[in-house]
């Protein structure tokens, strides 16, 4: 009898889904908007009409979600931490794990090497490491694209979340000597830099007559 392939993807994405509607809740409102306005300061207005207007959307709530934590009105907490507080003796076994795979997430830039068949095989520049990502979205990749995303490790699998920022291609060389930098010191955190990378990449997308390079530029000095 042939092995059952298990998928963990749609859990996990389902778990991700209950935790942005528990962050749409009335209660985060004003932290909701107070974390907008510091979002379009930082990296842009985003507009409807924009060609990844639904991913720029889902990457802006993972951020709050996950990153945003501006709120004393909340105990500088953010929305996934209250959201464990609050909600993870009564999650299941499996979202309990896979809550907890989410708590150790990692961030970085990947470039891909190759996809196929629901798998994905890239570089993350800042670990500086080839993965393997069992994701449905493989297929819309292809070798030597960029993208900046959120990473867990469950059940001896790493999986992307929802929500990523394309880059492109050409702006490889510059993010590589900025994560190299960064790798140089203890305890960095790219997070802050990654933000940078998604201001880029609006700036990109609506200015493909302006050179790579003057939208791509250095932030370590």
């Amino acid at each position: 009898m042939a092995a059952v392939k298990i998928s963990y993807e749609a859990p996990i994405r389902g778990l991700l889904e209950d935790i942005s509607r528990f962050a749409a809740t009335g209660r985060f409102e004003t932290m909701a908007r107070n974390a907008r306005s510091v979002y379009d300061r930082r990296v842009g207005v985003i507009h409807s009409d924009d060609t990844w207007y639904e991913t720029r959307m889902v990457s802006f709530m993972e951020w709050f979600i996950f990153d945003y934590a501006e709120d004393p009105a909340n105990g500088g907490k953010t929305i996934f931490q209250l959201f464990l507080e609050e909600n993870t003796f009564a999650l299941d076994t499996q979202n309990r794990e896979i809550a907890e795979a989410l708590a150790k997430h990692e961030m970085d830039v990947f470039r891909v090497k190759w996809s196929a068949e629901g798998v994905m095989k890239v570089t993350a520049i800042f670990k500086d490491v080839n993965i393997l990502f069992a994701d449905e979205r493989s297929g819309t990749f292809k070798s030597g694209d960029l993208f900046s995303g959120r990473a867990l490790f469950y059940k001896e699998r790493w999986y992307l979340s929802n929500g990523l920022c394309v880059h492109p291609s050409k702006a490889r060389r510059t993010i590589k000597k900025e994560m190299k930098g960064f790798r140089k010191t203890a305890g960095a955190d790219i997070r802050d830099y990654l933000l940078t990378l998604t201001a880029m990449s609006l700036k990109w997308e609506r200015s493909r007559n302006i050179d790579i390079n003057d939208i791509y530029k250095p932030v370590i000095v």
